[in-house]
């Protein structure tokens, strides 16, 4: 289910299974995702795909030592190849990240593995490698609604 609203601007869809509803119409947040989208704005390509503004949580991981180190990013925009990744620290280019999301118009959150390709400040261009056949379909789904509503 998606419910879209339009406020000083900005278009707000949230995006949910039926069965995610609970009695109270609360939002289980783990299965919920929220999408922000500036109204009138217009898709830009660059890399193999076409890049839609978004506002989507995203829980990396990144092999540090002998362990893993998890942290909590946000994605700014999105395409069928990567995603523009804000984190609080800084990779390295050429990094290897494990990132779980949820996106728009999915009910199954994604767990994608993905490489640092180009970084300024905090901002990390990610870009997707070993990409399922689901995880591809559900990509380009994804792809062509926000492109629609752009």
């Amino acid at each position: 289910m998606v419910t879209p609203v339009l406020a000083n601007g900005l278009l707000r869809l949230t995006v949910m299974a039926a069965r995610e509803k609970t009695t109270n119409q609360r939002i289980d947040s783990s299965l919920a995702a929220q999408v922000l989208m500036i109204k009138d704005s217009k898709p830009h390509r660059r890399h193999g795909g076409e890049r839609h503004p978004v506002t989507i949580s995203v829980q990396v991981s990144v092999l540090e030592g002998d362990g893993y180190a998890c942290f909590v990013g946000e994605a700014r925009d999105l395409s069928k190849t990567g995603l523009c990744l804000v984190l609080t620290r800084q990779l390295d280019k050429g990094r290897a990240v494990s990132m779980e999301f949820a996106v728009p118009y999915n009910s199954q959150t994604l767990a994608m593995r993905g490489t640092v390709r180009y970084r300024s400040g905090f901002h990390h261009g990610i870009e997707f490698v070993s990409v399922t056949p689901d995880q591809k379909e559900a990509l380009e789904r994804t792809s062509k609604v926000l492109g629609l509503l752009s």
